[in-house]
């Protein structure tokens, strides 16, 4: 047995891992009581040649051992693989089993702490992640809101006239059409004023033509009987408008 073990472990240095598994598991089937470390060689080289789930089942008898020091490497081992298998939970517990059973393992303890370091980030990563989408998400609804509350008070519920350029064409034109009465009655009394004023000369002139006078000293004469009008209207207004004082005539 002795031979075979030493055979196994030259094979399994030159890493020629092939040649030791087949030793090992020799060495497994002819003996009963075999030191664990064959165990663990032969776990150890189907590791080495990504065999893992030969591996893993050798590692587990392993994890039962009362030799710390193989406990804690089957643990640290199967930590690796699981982890590396995008299995990050699992190897995290396996990498925190082989702490306990051997805390001066600093192969486990970094693989632990590094492995734990990445999660933490991760996981701050998602969380920032899930706080911007909530973020948009109630940005989003916000500005929809927004929209259809802007849509409600465009709406009805006024009586105000809208600005929409037929009913300002209507205000136009209704101004438009005052301005068009208010000028036509202007005009309607000046014409009217006009028309008053030439009967008046008219007539004045015809009397004035029968006294037989020529047309320039009817006009000096109707020049004359107007400013002498004007200056009676001037008189009646302050005889009118004068306060008589007390305890004296009227006239």
């Amino acid at each position: 047995m002795n031979v075979l073990k030493e055979k196994a472990a030259v094979y399994y240095q030159k890493k020629d891992f092939l040649q030791s598994i087949t030793i090992y598991e020799k060495l497994l089937t002819e003996y009963k009581e075999v030191d664990e470390s064959v165990k663990l060689n032969l776990a150890n080289s189907y590791f080495q040649l990504k065999r893992y789930n030969s591996a893993i089942d050798n590692y587990k008898l392993l994890a039962t051992s009362k030799d710390l020091y193989i406990r804690s490497t089957a643990y640290l081992q199967l930590g690796v693989i699981y982890s590396s298998n995008n299995k990050k939970e699992l190897g995290l517990s396996y990498f925190k089993e082989a702490l306990k059973a051997m805390p001066e393992n600093e192969e486990a303890r970094y693989n632990f702490e590094l492995l734990k370091k990445e999660q933490d980030r991760t996981k701050k990563e998602n969380s920032s992640d899930k706080k911007k989408e909530n973020k948009n998400g109630k940005n989003k609804t916000n500005a929809s809101d927004s929209e259809e509350s802007k849509k409600v008070k465009g709406g009805g519920g006024n009586n105000k006239k809208s600005s929409s350029p037929e009913n300002n064409e209507d205000e136009e034109s209704d101004k438009e059409n005052e301005d068009q009465n208010t000028g036509g009655e202007e005009s309607n009394d000046l014409q009217s004023n006009d028309s008053g004023d030439r009967e008046t000369d008219f007539l004045t002139a015809q009397r004035l033509a029968e006294m037989n006078m020529n047309e320039r000293q009817a006009r000096m004469i109707l020049k004359a009987m107007k400013n002498t009008e004007g200056q009676y209207i001037q008189q009646r207004k302050k005889i009118v408008t004068s306060t008589p004082t007390p305890g004296k005539p009227d006239w």
